[in-house]
């Protein structure tokens, strides 16, 4: 509808309406929400005081007041959202266990002492944005009746504050301020609404600092996990070079030196030895292709994660299902290290797992790419700090990515592996 017609002025006229009657509710609210602040937090320092000789028990009872201050925030917060129409982001919460746990967490946790705080300014600022408020809607209203009314009066005199009104001129000139009043009372009461919402955002919202902070962590943990993951990833492909390509390498050096001091006394020999020098190196070259296969392979880049995961399956001694549901290229990063889990899970479930069939499913959920590994094996894997898996783990959190392993004595085993998507 246009803005032009009248349906969409009674439209915005009646949420404008609703805006001011919900705010209007929030104020009212207000000093009765800030008493039962106050009253929690003098129950709360009372308690604190009166133990405190003890120490840990006057630390017990102030950690206890800062968690039913967290509580507090909460519902403040949801206040906010239901009658002022603003969503207040809770604030970052440290998930990290504490070393003192609830005492510790309690005690150094910013945003609890932060509702402590609104705790204290919200009465002040609640009883003064009703006061302002209540003042323009009954000043208003009194201000405006008054020709109705004030014959009623004794001796037709109405006592505004230290104002006596009872002539004409003042009637009228007190109606057309009532009506003023009337008037701009919807714009003040969204103005105080605004300022209580300012100090809910600003001491219960999410604080900027603690996001960076946060932030600051966490992109820490992932630079540690990319250390973490390259590292391994090379001591892999040295172990690979060293116990197999390598190996076969000196060995085809030897032989070759041998056919050659065989050559002009026993050519026969030396043929048999270059023949067997020449199976030696088309070994190497296998397991140099294997290798470079494990790091990134070309089928990859040229095909995408279907083909490369499929061309995977095909090697795997244990039948693979593969299925792989991804709308367009999610990004070399996030290919390659899909790859990757893919390729060490199938090799664990040969290895270990004792299984007949593993499925793979590779699809999109929301903004999240998800890889799930599962097998009929013996179960019991585990995420050890000098395991396998905990190298995947690593490879995965470098991407800001998350692996979960379920697999419980008996089995299945499931592997549930995220990915935050490139953007």
């Amino acid at each position: 509808m246009a803005p032009t017609e009248p349906g969409s002025y009674v439209g915005a006229m009646f949420r404008f309406a609703d805006r001011v009657a919900s705010t209007l509710i929030h104020l009212c609210l207000g000093p009765w929400v800030g008493l039962a602040g106050l009253t929690l937090l003098s129950v709360g320092l009372s308690l604190t005081a009166a133990f405190a000789v003890t120490v840990v028990g006057g630390a017990f009872f102030l950690a206890l007041t800062l968690w039913a201050f967290n509580g507090f925030a909460r519902f403040e917060r949801a206040r906010a959202g239901a009658l002022l129409g603003v969503e207040v982001a809770a604030p970052v919460v440290d998930p990290r266990p504490h070393r003192f746990g609830f005492l510790g967490r309690q005690l150094a946790d910013r945003s609890a002492w932060r509702a402590l705080g609104y705790g204290v300014l919200q009465p002040v600022v609640a009883s003064l944005a009703f006061s302002v408020t209540i003042a323009f809607w009954c000043g208003g209203l009194v201000g405006s009746g008054l020709p109705l009314y004030i014959g009623l009066l004794p001796q037709d005199t109405a006592r505004l504050l230290i104002v006596d009104v009872n002539t004409g001129t003042e009637v009228l000139l007190t109606a057309a301020l009532g009506v003023l009043g009337l008037v701009a009372a919807p714009f003040v009461t969204l103005a105080a609404g605004r300022v209580d919402l300012a100090l809910n955002q600003g001491l219960l919202g999410r604080n900027r600092e603690a996001e960076l902070r946060q932030e600051v962590v966490a992109v820490s943990a992932r630079r540690n996990a990319a250390v973490d993951a390259a590292d391994a990833e090379r001591r892999r492909i040295e172990r690979d070079l060293h116990d197999g390509a390598q190996q076969r390498l000196v060995s085809l050096g030897m032989t070759l030196g041998l056919a050659r001091e065989k050559l002009d006394q026993d050519p026969e020999t030396a043929r048999s030895l270059i023949e067997e020098a020449h199976t030696e190196a088309k070994a190497a070259m296998t397991e140099l292709r294997a290798i470079a296969r494990g790091i990134h392979p070309a089928v990859l880049d040229d095909r995408g994660l279907d083909a490369a995961l499929s061309a995977l399956a095909a090697r795997s001694p244990v039948p693979v299902d593969i299925a792989v549901a991804l709308p367009g290229r999610r990004g070399i990063n996030i290919e390659g290290s899909a790859y990757y889990v893919v390729a060490e899970a199938l090799t664990n479930i040969a290895k270990h797992a004792q299984a007949t069939r593993a499925t793979v499913n590779v699809f999109l959920q929301g903004d999240t790419v998800v890889v799930q590994i599962a097998d009929d094996g013996k179960g019991g894997a585990t995420l050890r700090a000098d395991g396998g898996l905990e190298g995947l783990r690593h490879r995965v959190a470098a991407l800001g990515g998350t692996l979960v392993l379920n697999s419980p004595v008996g089995g299945p085993t499931e592997l549930i592996v995220e990915f935050p998507c490139e953007s």
